[in-house]
């Protein structure tokens, strides 16, 4: 899958507000309609699994078990395809 579109699909499930959690397949596939329905399915979980991941790594960070640099080493390690600003959000959250 396309870097962009997986950073797109990463950028959707971390959104907040009136979004916030919400399924991303409808508005992933209004920006990229030549996306089928499974490989907008797909996004959303793996999109999901991202966060969770991410989400655990930062934990050990805030109870100073890890380095925020040893965090994000790792989670760049399995998702090379994260832009920047997606890293951001993630630290953020």
């Amino acid at each position: 899958m396309n870097a962009d579109i997986q950073n797109a699909a990463l950028r959707l499930s971390l959104e907040w507000g009136e979004n916030f959690m919400a399924p991303i397949q409808a508005r992933l596939r209004e920006t990229f309609p030549e996306l089928t329905t499974d490989q907008a399915d797909e996004l959303e979980k793996s999109s999901r699994q991202i966060q969770s991941f991410a989400f655990a790594l930062y934990e050990e960070l805030y109870f100073e078990r890890m380095t925020r640099p040893d965090v994000e080493a790792q989670i760049k390690a399995k998702f090379p395809f994260l832009n920047d600003e997606n890293m951001t959000r993630l630290y953020n959250q």
